[in-house]
């Protein structure tokens, strides 16, 4: 029989790949996948070190991929905001 912890970081690898197909299917751009992998990562390296990193995990990692769809909805609206600008 595995180890508990290790049946467990199995268990959370499974859990970051099921939730992170789930946000990479509502990219709209493939730029962000990048992004959503190191975000997934991310969430599962903070989760790792709970002491129930599988009921922390979705959390962190919903927090992180809004982040990530936030900051790309702020950049393109950066980037047509520069192009009106300098089509003026």
């Amino acid at each position: 029989m595995a180890p508990f912890r290790a049946t467990e970081e199995n268990e959370l690898e499974r859990l970051k790949n099921r939730l992170l197909r789930n946000e990479l299917a509502r990219a709209t751009v493939p730029e962000l996948n990048a992004r959503l992998r190191r975000a997934a990562n991310e969430a599962a390296a903070l989760a790792w070190f709970t002491a129930v990193p599988l009921l922390i995990f979705p959390a962190l990692f919903e927090e992180k991929a809004r982040t990530v769809f936030s900051q790309a909805a702020r950049q393109y609206k950066i980037r047509e905001r520069s192009r009106e600008l300098l089509a003026v």
